[in-house]
């Protein structure tokens, strides 16, 4: 097959498989109704409504919101966790988030803190994210991850008391 046309020098835009988003989404159950990491033009979100650099996900308040979540990967990723969970304080029965982040310690620390749940990892190797071409006209795959990525999810609440009352053989 004819290779891909050549990225965008110095582009850091990645956008997550969009096979594997869909697959994720049906194991949850739940539509995502919140991209919080897109470019400007959103031509990378994965839902209708999505925050971007012009509209940022750290000033949106995404109470009520089952957010999907593909930070920059900087040292800046503990604060897009803090917002989220300061927004799901005030509404966590209907406020969720999957976030997709580089399996390195101090970012699962991050994760681990905050209580989230592992839902899935890929390891080294696994294409997983597209970036745009060169010539702007769509996107080509990305080889795969240089690192091992992880899912983190974080249900709404209503769904953790569930679950706690099912494993103690509560019904209701």
């Amino acid at each position: 097959p004819p290779s891909a046309p050549p990225l965008a020098p110095g582009n850091t835009d990645r956008m997550f498989c969009r096979a594997e988003f869909e697959r994720i989404q049906t194991e949850l159950g739940r539509a995502f109704t919140l991209d919080a990491a897109c470019n400007d033009a959103g031509d990378n979100a994965h839902c209708e409504r999505y925050c971007c650099p012009s509209r940022s996900f750290l000033e949106h308040d995404c109470a009520g919101e089952h957010v999907w979540v593909n930070p920059p990967y900087t040292p800046q990723m503990p604060k897009w966790v803090r917002h989220y969970m300061q927004c799901k304080a005030r509404n966590p029965r209907n406020t969720s988030a999957v976030f997709v982040v580089p399996d390195w310690p101090s970012v699962n620390a991050c994760f681990e803190k905050a209580g989230m749940r592992l839902f899935k990892q890929y390891p080294v190797g696994t294409v997983l994210f597209s970036a745009p071409n060169e010539n702007g006209t769509g996107r080509s795959m990305l080889p795969g991850v240089k690192w091992p990525v992880r899912v983190w999810y974080d249900p709404p609440a209503k769904y953790v008391a569930q679950l706690r009352a099912t494993s103690l053989g509560v019904t209701n």
